[in-house]
């Protein structure tokens, strides 16, 4: 599946989720966000990376409002879609034989389009939890002076952070997700 079937995809199941959603709980308006994220990638033996940073949109509707489900507990479930492409791509450094030859030096980065369910906890003291289970589809590019090459999977992701209510809309979330070898530690802004 090429990256525009995925986003077309992910679009009709985002567009499905949020408007069956937004009949089921007409009180509850959808969510829109902005992130900040440090990239992490596993390289394995022999590789050194760096960091890359990129940049990311998110949107979300809640789905159950949990106190109003006779379930017993609190809280929210949300269905949530985010798109995060490189902002500044990460060193990295191929060594298999340190000490005899020099390491090739490369440039890499991420690209990811993710479907989440999120759970967050009740308000306390504006204060508030969350953890999310979903799918991620990640493009990497890995650049060096010769050109560049790519290659694409798509994975389970988990995520928990923790979030600070600024007013009934707007919000301050820390997140940290891993997706396979990748780990993505984010600062968002929900409005």
């Amino acid at each position: 599946m090429n990256m525009r079937q995925m986003f077309a995809v992910a679009g009709l199941i985002a567009g499905v989720a949020v408007s069956g959603a937004a009949q089921a709980q007409a009180s509850s308006a959808p969510y829109f966000g902005a992130k900040l994220a440090s990239m992490s990638l596993d390289c394995g033996s022999g590789f050194s990376c760096g960091v890359s940073l990129n940049i990311g949109a998110y949107a979300g509707q809640q789905v159950v409002d949990l106190r109003r489900s006779g379930a017993g507990i609190s809280g929210s479930i949300s269905a949530e879609g985010e798109l995060t492409t490189t902002l500044s791509k990460g060193k990295m450094d191929y060594n298999p034989f340190p000490g005899f030859i020099p390491a090739v030096s490369t440039k890499w980065g991420v690209t990811t389009l993710a479907g989440y369910g999120v759970y967050r906890s009740p308000d306390a003291n504006n204060f508030y939890f969350k953890g999310k289970l979903g799918f991620v589809y990640s493009k990497f590019t890995v650049s060096t002076v010769g050109g560049s090459s790519w290659g694409s999977s798509t994975d389970f992701a988990w995520g928990i952070g923790a979030g600070y209510k600024l007013s009934s809309r707007n919000a301050i979330e820390l997140e940290l997700t891993e997706i396979n070898s990748l780990t993505m530690l984010s600062l968002g802004y929900t409005f």
